[in-house]
């Protein structure tokens, strides 16, 4: 675990020692030669394969099997893991005898495992060896392969049953036919293209630029898009929009407006009027009228921002609700501007009837981001 104890370890010790002084090389090789974990000696018996119809005058592979009933094919095993066995350095043994009478052919082995035989993780399936008399070994038996392949683990030690499959094994032939797969099938029209697309980063920057009459160019507005370009939309692809997008497009579109409100030519380019900002002597925003808002404002920013001549886009007054909502409506969102009940909630543009000088600037310049980074602007 860590320090803090909140990330425990989960793994599983298969093999711990502990010496009371240091190992030497050649001690430590002879642990390593040894392995880890329990190792088991698994033993299949060939000699099953004999036929009651075959004739071992005729046959010596037939007679080597008949006359040796005890010869297997032993593999080393050992449990690799929760999910697997691991079966490695399998070699061909005749228990009780000290030669090997025939050679004997072995070619394309699998293991299988509770009558079944693994599609992948069959590292003998390329296996092809004749076993010879002159390299058998009474001890040793003849080695098949060096190799290890990993066996899934299906029931557990205790009930788990194995078993061998040959291509060939002497005279006896299997022909195994790897699994073959249909060529998948491609119609050609896969998912539905939607009818919208989103703007990528260089036609959001220029669809800015268009609405608020801020140049690209301005270096306030260029050093937030260098900001955050790599976080704007690079497809046009609706399917591959992400939250993350939508905040780089909101931090761009705050830099634009910020921009433009603060510039009275781009204000005037707009036909949106805010007094307030250039003279400081005009009351702020608690005495701007929702009507003054809107001619001043609100309608020419929407003016600005909307498209006037698609089958499918949002309806200025739609528009121009929400930006109510944002500019006069209580925290809580329920008590709109009330001229007796309620005259000054607490939108942007209200603060409980005491906003600070400066006010009407925060306020458009919120709602003209809100505007601006909204999918009026950002789809196409």
């Amino acid at each position: 675990d860590e320090i803090t104890g909140n990330r425990p370890w989960e793994g599983a010790i298969r093999f711990v020692a502990i010496h009371k002084r240091a190992l030497t090389i050649s001690d430590i090789q002879t642990n390593f030669d040894v392995g880890v974990g329990q190792k088991y000696f698994l033993l299949f018996r060939l000699a099953r394969l004999v036929d009651d119809d075959n004739d071992p005058v005729t046959d010596p592979i037939v007679e080597e099997l008949s006359n040796t009933p005890n010869s297997y094919i032993v593999f080393e095993v050992s449990q690799y893991d929760n999910y697997s066995y691991l079966f490695s350095n399998p070699y061909y043994l005749i228990l009780g005898s000290d030669t090997m009478l025939q050679p004997l052919d072995v070619e394309g082995l699998r293991v299988g495992v509770n009558g079944k035989v693994s599609t992948v993780g069959q590292a003998y399936t390329q296996l092809d060896t004749q076993l010879t008399p002159i390299n058998y070994l009474p001890e040793t038996g003849h080695p098949i392969n060096s190799q290890g392949m990993l066996v899934p683990l299906e029931n557990g030690a205790d009930a788990d049953q194995f078993f061998l499959s040959f291509e060939q094994l002497g005279i006896h032939s299997n022909v195994f036919l790897e699994a073959t797969f249909d060529d998948p099938l491609f119609s050609g029209s896969g998912l539905e293209s939607s009818e919208v697309a989103m703007r990528n980063f260089s036609e959001i920057r220029e669809s800015f630029a268009q609405v608020t009459g801020i140049d690209s160019s301005n270096a306030s507005v260029t050093a937030t898009y260098n900001l955050v370009i790599q976080q704007l939309p690079s497809s046009e692809d609706i399917l591959g929009f992400l939250s993350a997008h939508q905040m780089g497009i909101t931090q761009l579109a705050i830099a634009y407006c910020d921009a433009m409100v603060e510039s009275k030519p781009a204000r005037d380019s707009l036909g949106i009027s805010l007094d307030e900002v250039d003279d400081p002597t005009i009351d702020d925003a608690n005495a701007k009228s929702v009507a003054n808002w809107d001619s001043d404002f609100i309608d020419p920013m929407i003016t600005a921002a909307l498209n006037s001549n698609l089958s499918v886009q949002p309806v200025a007054d739609d528009v121009k609700e929400q930006l109510h909502h944002l500019l006069f409506t209580d925290a809580d969102g329920i008590a709109e501007i009330d001229p007796v009940s309620n005259p000054d909630p607490a939108g942007l543009s209200r603060c409980d009837g005491g906003c600070a000088d400066g006010v009407t600037a925060l306020a458009a310049k919120a709602s003209c981001a809100a505007v601006l980074a909204s999918s009026a602007v950002t789809l196409q």
